[in-house]
């Protein structure tokens, strides 16, 4: 089973690439949904040990969608 969590997502960010994205049919309605999603999540719980680094995550995505 890979990591977890905000160290592990932001590690992500560095290796993330649109054509494993779109083989995973990912879109960039769903990574922009997923990443205002944590986004949320850590307004309403600063203490949430992943959200940031997924919201960043997700926002990579989105950039590679775009």
């Amino acid at each position: 089973m890979g990591e977890t969590g905000d160290e592990a997502a932001r590690a992500r960010i560095r290796t993330l690439t649109r054509e494993e994205l779109t083989q995973a049919g990912l879109t960039l309605e769903m990574a922009e949904a997923w990443r205002d999603f944590y986004l949320l999540e850590l307004d309403r719980n600063p203490r949430n040990p992943s959200a940031t680094g997924r919201a960043e995550l997700m926002q990579q995505a989105a950039e590679l969608l775009r």
